[in-house]
């Protein structure tokens, strides 16, 4: 392999401190063009990592992380104490000679069915589609996040994460944060009149996760589950997830409509209802409604 160090253009190599992307991930994509254009000749030595830094004016880590992801992918090998080189077979060499040139490869076309399960084509299936990516006012779920104090909150984590613990850096508590658990246990008797304590709270990623984790424990797969329609999609989607069978029922002004749920699916296992304030639609179930589900989960 040649000895001698690549003479590296810098306008080959520019990059752009104000663009979206990270300068580590502009380098290697300029160096990985240049490697495939054969501006960089394979087995030419790359400039060590500091050096290249110093001349490009960014931290060491950029290029080191450049580098690595090259190394990666196989457009570069290193040798320790011998550096960096550009490689002698790189990776659309490789592709040419097996027959599958990008340009000219066929993708297979997987069938959705081989690779899912059951419980997966059902997800899959579903007729929701996100639209996350959309700008979507008054967002359910989403707080005023312009009105998040950054500046504070990076302060507080930059003075307190000097003195946490070594025993923070390992496995928590397996139900959550012992002290948060507290307190919610002291909200939810407050608030709600239930009367709970800390061992029977598990703090969980979010509420599909607890739907989830509740069904597994609750239902056998098959079992339905009577569901307010309109109601929240998410938590139809975890149900599916576990191979249950959400069925919706329709919501009127007291609330879920009992004698719909009874006729649609009289053998359902739970009901998942937000009587309090009805997602979306703001109904709050009547007492007399609250009373009669009761008496029917009862039975």
């Amino acid at each position: 392999m040649a000895k001698h160090t690549a003479f590296i253009n810098l306008g080959i190599v520019a990059l752009d401190p104000d663009a979206p992307v990270p300068l580590y991930q502009q380098l290697y994509e300029r160096l990985r063009d240049g490697i495939l254009a054969g501006q960089l000749a394979a087995g030419m030595r790359l400039p060590p990592t500091r050096v290249f830094a110093g001349e490009l004016g960014v931290s060491r880590n950029t290029v080191v992380n450049a580098f690595d992801q090259l190394t990666a992918e196989g457009y570069i090998e290193s040798k320790v104490g011998a550096g960096s080189y550009v490689a002698s077979n790189l990776p659309e060499d490789i592709l040419e000679l097996r027959g599958h040139t990008p340009e000219t490869q066929t993708p297979h076309r997987w069938n959705r069915s081989d690779i899912l399960s059951q419980r997966g084509e059902l997800v899959a299936a579903s007729p929701v589609r996100r639209v996350a990516s959309l700008p979507v006012p008054f967002q359910p779920g989403l707080p005023a996040v312009d009105e998040f104090p950054f500046k504070l909150w990076e302060r507080l984590v930059a003075h307190h994460w000097r003195y946490l613990p070594m025993s923070n850096f390992g496995y928590g508590d397996a139900l959550g944060y012992r002290p948060l658990r507290e307190a919610i246990a002291a909200y939810l008797g407050a608030s709600r009149g239930v009367r709970c304590d800390a061992d029977q709270i598990i703090v969980v990623a979010g509420t599909q996760q607890a739907i989830s984790l509740a069904a597994q424990i609750l239902l056998d797969p098959g079992d339905k589950v009577w569901m307010e329609d309109p109601g929240y999609v998410d938590a139809r989607m975890a149900l599916l997830g576990v191979g249950v069978e959400p069925v919706p029922v329709p919501v009127d002004g007291e609330g879920l409509s009992l004698k719909a749920g009874q006729k649609t699916a009289p053998d359902a296992r739970l009901v998942y209802i937000t009587p309090s304030y009805q997602y979306p639609l703001g109904i709050r179930m009547s007492l007399r409604r609250r009373l009669r589900l009761l008496e029917w989960a009862n039975r």
